[in-house]
This record gives C-alpha cells, structure tokens and sequence, in this order.
C-alpha cells in the first residue's frame, strides 16, 4: 500500500500548488517522504517572500474595531490572504476576529493556515465553533485538511470532531491522510460501534472505489483493531463479504487483502469460503494464483485447509494447472 501514501502526497502537493494531481504525474518515482519534503519546500517558497507584508496587514488590522476588520476579511480580502495575515496575529486577536465570522468561511481560511499556528488557535476556539468548521470541511469533501487536523490537533481535540468522522466513507476518505498511526486509531476509536458496520458496507462498495484506502488502514492499526474490524465486517452477512470479494477482485488486492485471513477465526473462515461467489471458476482462478506469490502463499495454505473434501480436491487440481500454465519463476 506504499503507493497510497505516494499519492496521497501527491494530491496534498497539487492542492497546495492549485493544480490538478494529473499534472503532477512526472513526480510518481518521489517516495512519500520526498513528496512531503517537497510540500514543506513549496509552502515555505509560497509564503516567505510576502511575509513582511502580512505582518504589516496584522497591525493594521489593530487599527479598527474587530467587528469591521472581521467584516472586510470575509467579504473583501478572501480567506487565502486573511489565512496569511492570521498567521502573523495573537491567538487572542484571531479569536476575537472568529466571532464575527461565518462557519463556512472559516472553514475555508482553514485550507489555507499553517497547521502549527492551526492547532493553537483551535485549542482556545469555542467547542461549537470547532465542530462546525469540521462539519463544513467533511461536507465540502476537503478530506486532506480533515486528516491534517487529526494530526496536529491536540489529542483532547481530536475527540470533540470525531463526531463529524462518525461515517464509514468519510472516515476511509479521511484515513487517507493521517499520517499519524496512533491519530488514525485515535479517531477509530471515538466512531460509534454501528459506524464500523458502515467501513466494512463502504469498502465493499464499487462505487466508491475505498476498498484499498481500507486494507491501508487495516495495515496501520493494532492487531486487536484489526480483529475488529473484521470480525464486524464478517457479522455484516453473505452480501458484504461477496461484495468484498468482488471489490478485491476487480482491484487486484489479493496479496493485500490475504494476510488478513489469519486474523479469521475457524466460523469466519468457513463463512467466508462457503460464499456462492467462488463458483466463479475465473475469479478463484485470479485468487488462488496468489499462491505463487511466497508472501502471500501461507495465508492462502491457511484457509484451503478449512474447505470440506471435495471442494479442497476441486481447489488442488486448479492449482496444479494454475502452476502448470503459469509456472514460478
């Protein structure tokens, strides 16, 4: 999953550059932490020369009433330049300014504020105020800025806008860009139990595509959070778990999703293998061709020792032709 985290730079990157991520396809061979380096560099390029001036802005801004300033920079200054200018004021004079301002426009200063100076402010802001600028950042989809909050903001703080997490989509979309393990379970945590029914229906969904920003996750968090989630997603019923099945299939995570098996318990694994799905003779073909891959070939070993005779017969003879037709290398 190392090329999620790629990308999941690479879209940071192009929001912060307001381009579109395809016109930053010449950086895929960057790992991750170059990207992320790379992102520093460009917001410290983007923001140090004009400093002085945003300096100059915030003690202006002393000069008249809060309720006025408030007023120009939302209706006149826009939120990237008041998000600079905020930078460089008091939390105290920032926070009196957030009185006289919109939800929705906070939110949007919010996509533009360095993290640090983010998270001190959000400390000393009202709890309402706080949640309704996540509410307005999960509505607006900005999921990047939802997962660089997680991160900076302090763990106290992290709780009182887990409520605004507490969807299985949004929490998947979100999981993206938390780059903190212990912030991403952090947040697992504070979701409603009838929420991680919700990842598992969410990962299994086509349409929305989330079912490898779900095993990223999986990979990411403790084994006891990892049993979990699975055993959640395995009491969801036949037509998830197919639906999983399919997800992996059609995305070709085998060697990804594989491992997780061993978190299975023996009901789970016979659930799992009694799906109809497998009749699919191309799809289990697809499946068990994992069994060449070494990494992946214990877990597969694992769970065929859990099919009844006759299938498990049906299973080795695919297999033998599987390796007949396609040898190891």
């Amino acid at each position: 999953m190392h090329h999620l985290r790629q990308h999941a730079e690479r879209l940071r990157l192009a929001r912060l550059l307001e381009e579109s991520p395809e016109r930053l396809d010449f950086l895929r061979e960057l790992s991750a932490t170059e990207l992320a380096n790379l992102h520093g560099a460009c917001r410290a390029a983007l923001r140090a020369p004009h400093k002085p001036l945003y300096q100059r802005l915030a003690h202006v801004s002393k000069l008249l009433p809060t309720a006025l300033t408030a007023y120009i920079a939302e209706h006149t200054l826009g939120p990237l330049l008041c998000a600079r200018i905020a930078a460089e004021m008091s939390v105290p004079r920032t926070l009196a300014l957030c009185q006289h301002l919109s939800p929705p426009f906070m939110a949007a200063v919010t996509l533009h504020m360095d993290m640090d100076s983010l998270a001190d402010l959000a400390a000393e802001l009202p709890l309402e105020s706080l949640r309704s600028i996540a509410r307005e950042l999960v509505a607006r989809g900005e999921f990047i800025t939802m997962g660089e909050l997680v991160d900076f903001l302090p763990p106290g703080l992290t709780s009182r806008i887990a409520a605004e997490i507490a969807n299985g989509e949004v929490m998947l979309r979100i999981s993206l860009f938390i780059k903190s393990p212990a912030r991403l379970q952090s947040v697992l945590e504070q979701l409603p139990l009838s929420e991680l029914g919700a990842l598992a229906r969410a990962a299994a969904d086509s349409r929305l595509g989330l079912l490898p920003q779900t095993l990223s996750l999986l990979q990411r968090i403790t084994p006891i959070w990892q049993r979990r989630l699975i055993d959640t997603a395995i009491a969801e019923g036949e037509a998830t778990l197919t639906h999983l099945v399919l997800e992996t299939d059609r995305l070709n995570l085998w060697s990804a999703a594989l491992p997780f098996s061993n978190l299975l318990d023996r009901a789970a694994q016979h659930k799992l293998l009694a799906l109809r799905v497998w009749k699919d003779e191309a799809l289990l073909a697809r499946a068990l061709g994992n069994a060449r891959n070494p990494a992946a070939r214990p877990f597969l070993q694992a769970l065929l020792a859990e099919l009844p005779a006759e299938a498990l017969e049906r299973t080795m003879a695919m297999m033998v032709q599987l390796d007949t037709l396609a040898p190891t290398p």
